[in-house]
């Protein structure tokens, strides 16, 4: 068995002490090399928490799972639309989906997530 650490800098900063969900999951899945389904378990910590979301008119949710497919890279620069939706809710858990298109309309990426509502 081969074991990696991954350090998640303070610029991807999430809670305090956490780093950010999406970009932690994306991080690791990077190690697999092909597309990946990254169950957070515990909160990943940050430079040396969970990854979280609070919508203004509701309570807030923490990234449990997030599984991402690309197909194609996303320049950073460039313009993007992000649709997202709401797929199903079992007691405290929310499963939403996503999609990022290229400014052309061209699917570029899509992801499925699994929150946890705090109490």
């Amino acid at each position: 068995m081969t074991t990696d650490h991954v350090t998640i800098e303070r610029r991807f900063c999430g809670p305090p002490e956490s780093g950010n969900g999406g970009y932690s999951c994306g991080l690791l899945a990077a190690h697999v090399g092909g597309p990946a389904e990254v169950t957070l378990r515990r909160s990943p910590p940050r430079g040396i928490g969970a990854f979280g979301d609070a919508p203004a008119d509701g309570p807030p949710f923490l990234l449990g799972r997030l599984a991402v497919r690309q197909f194609r890279p996303i320049a950073p620069a460039s313009a993007q639309v992000v649709v997202g939706w709401r797929i199903a809710k079992e007691g405290r858990k929310l499963f939403a989906g996503s999609a990022r298109f290229s400014d052309e309309g061209n699917l570029s990426a899509v992801a499925k997530a699994t929150w946890i509502q705090l109490n």
